[in-house]
Protein backbone atom coordinates (compact mmCIF):
# COMPACT_ATOMS: atom_id res chain seq x y z
CA UNK A 1 0.00 0.00 0.00
CA UNK A 2 1.18 3.50 -1.21
CA UNK A 3 1.21 6.31 1.29
CA UNK A 4 1.89 9.46 -1.01
CA UNK A 5 4.86 8.87 -2.92
CA UNK A 6 7.82 6.87 -2.45
CA UNK A 7 6.21 6.02 1.28
CA UNK A 8 5.55 2.27 1.44
CA UNK A 9 3.35 0.48 4.30
CA UNK A 10 1.29 -2.74 4.58
CA UNK A 11 -2.12 -2.69 5.42
CA UNK A 12 -1.85 -4.11 8.75
CA UNK A 13 0.76 -1.12 9.45
CA UNK A 14 -2.02 1.45 8.15
CA UNK A 15 -5.10 -0.33 10.12
CA UNK A 16 -2.87 -0.09 13.25
CA UNK A 17 -1.74 3.53 12.90
CA UNK A 18 -5.39 4.37 11.73
CA UNK A 19 -6.54 1.95 15.26
CA UNK A 20 -4.40 4.39 17.70
CA UNK A 21 -5.94 7.33 16.00
CA UNK A 22 -9.58 5.82 16.67
CA UNK A 23 -8.74 4.68 20.46
CA UNK A 24 -7.49 7.58 21.27
CA UNK A 25 -4.04 7.53 20.67
CA UNK A 26 -3.25 4.29 22.29
CA UNK A 27 -1.52 1.64 20.16
CA UNK A 28 -3.11 -1.35 20.84
CA UNK A 29 -1.23 -5.01 19.17
CA UNK A 30 -3.24 -5.87 16.19
CA UNK A 31 -4.94 -9.10 16.19
CA UNK A 32 -6.89 -11.13 13.69
CA UNK A 33 -9.96 -12.76 16.04
CA UNK A 34 -11.77 -11.05 19.36
CA UNK A 35 -13.28 -14.56 20.60
CA UNK A 36 -12.61 -17.88 19.98
CA UNK A 37 -15.19 -21.08 20.78
CA UNK A 38 -13.75 -23.17 22.73
CA UNK A 39 -16.01 -26.64 24.09
CA UNK A 40 -19.01 -24.28 23.36
CA UNK A 41 -17.68 -21.49 25.52
CA UNK A 42 -16.67 -18.28 24.05
CA UNK A 43 -13.34 -16.90 25.35
CA UNK A 44 -12.63 -13.20 24.22
CA UNK A 45 -8.59 -12.62 23.25
CA UNK A 46 -7.80 -9.86 25.24
CA UNK A 47 -6.62 -6.65 23.74
CA UNK A 48 -3.21 -5.40 24.65
CA UNK A 49 -2.43 -1.80 24.74
CA UNK A 50 1.45 -1.55 23.79
CA UNK A 51 1.89 1.83 24.66
CA UNK A 52 0.49 5.76 23.81
CA UNK A 53 1.38 6.56 20.53
CA UNK A 54 0.07 10.20 20.51
CA UNK A 55 -2.18 11.95 22.52
CA UNK A 56 -5.61 12.17 23.22
CA UNK A 57 -5.84 15.35 22.35
CA UNK A 58 -3.85 14.83 18.84
CA UNK A 59 -5.89 11.83 17.94
CA UNK A 60 -9.37 14.15 18.50
CA UNK A 61 -8.06 16.82 16.26
CA UNK A 62 -7.35 13.75 13.30
CA UNK A 63 -10.03 12.09 13.95
CA UNK A 64 -12.63 15.35 13.19
CA UNK A 65 -9.91 16.00 10.15
CA UNK A 66 -11.27 12.65 9.01
CA UNK A 67 -14.81 13.18 9.77
CA UNK A 68 -14.33 15.79 7.25
CA UNK A 69 -12.62 14.23 4.82
CA UNK A 70 -15.98 11.89 4.92
CA UNK A 71 -18.61 14.92 5.09
CA UNK A 72 -17.72 16.98 2.67
CA UNK A 73 -14.46 15.34 1.11
CA UNK A 74 -13.27 12.82 -0.77
CA UNK A 75 -14.22 10.01 1.05
CA UNK A 76 -18.26 11.13 0.43
CA UNK A 77 -19.08 7.41 -0.34
CA UNK A 78 -18.16 5.96 2.59
CA UNK A 79 -20.73 7.88 4.47
CA UNK A 80 -22.93 5.17 5.86
CA UNK A 81 -26.44 6.65 7.61
CA UNK A 82 -26.93 7.06 11.10
CA UNK A 83 -22.86 6.57 12.10
CA UNK A 84 -19.82 8.99 12.26
CA UNK A 85 -17.57 7.74 9.54
CA UNK A 86 -13.81 8.82 9.85
CA UNK A 87 -11.58 7.96 6.84
CA UNK A 88 -8.83 9.05 4.78
CA UNK A 89 -8.30 8.48 1.26
CA UNK A 90 -4.80 8.15 -0.58
CA UNK A 91 -3.54 8.53 -4.78
CA UNK A 92 -0.85 8.24 -5.82
CA UNK A 93 0.62 8.06 -9.75
CA UNK A 94 1.03 4.67 -11.41
CA UNK A 95 5.51 3.98 -11.78
CA UNK A 96 4.83 3.09 -15.70
CA UNK A 97 8.43 2.60 -17.72
CA UNK A 98 10.02 4.24 -15.10
CA UNK A 99 8.00 7.89 -15.08
CA UNK A 100 4.86 8.74 -12.84
CA UNK A 101 1.46 8.28 -15.09
CA UNK A 102 -1.16 11.05 -15.60
CA UNK A 103 -3.28 8.33 -16.26
CA UNK A 104 -2.91 5.08 -13.80
CA UNK A 105 -3.08 5.70 -10.27
CA UNK A 106 -3.40 3.49 -6.97
CA UNK A 107 -6.06 4.84 -4.93
CA UNK A 108 -6.75 3.91 -0.87
CA UNK A 109 -9.15 4.53 1.51
CA UNK A 110 -8.87 3.99 5.32
CA UNK A 111 -11.11 4.27 8.23
CA UNK A 112 -13.43 3.60 11.33
CA UNK A 113 -17.06 3.99 12.73
CA UNK A 114 -18.04 4.85 14.50
CA UNK A 115 -15.54 7.77 14.39
CA UNK A 116 -17.06 8.87 18.05
CA UNK A 117 -18.04 7.25 21.51
CA UNK A 118 -16.96 4.30 22.43
CA UNK A 119 -13.40 3.71 23.11
CA UNK A 120 -11.15 0.83 21.85
CA UNK A 121 -14.02 -0.36 19.12
CA UNK A 122 -10.94 -0.54 16.48
CA UNK A 123 -8.48 -3.70 17.46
Amino acid sequence: MSMGYQVGVTALQMAAAVSAVANGGAFIEPRVVRAVIRDGRRAEVSAHVVRQAISADTASRLTTMMEQVVERGTAESARIPGYQVAGKTGTAAKLVNGQYSKTEYNASFVGFVPSRGRLSRCW
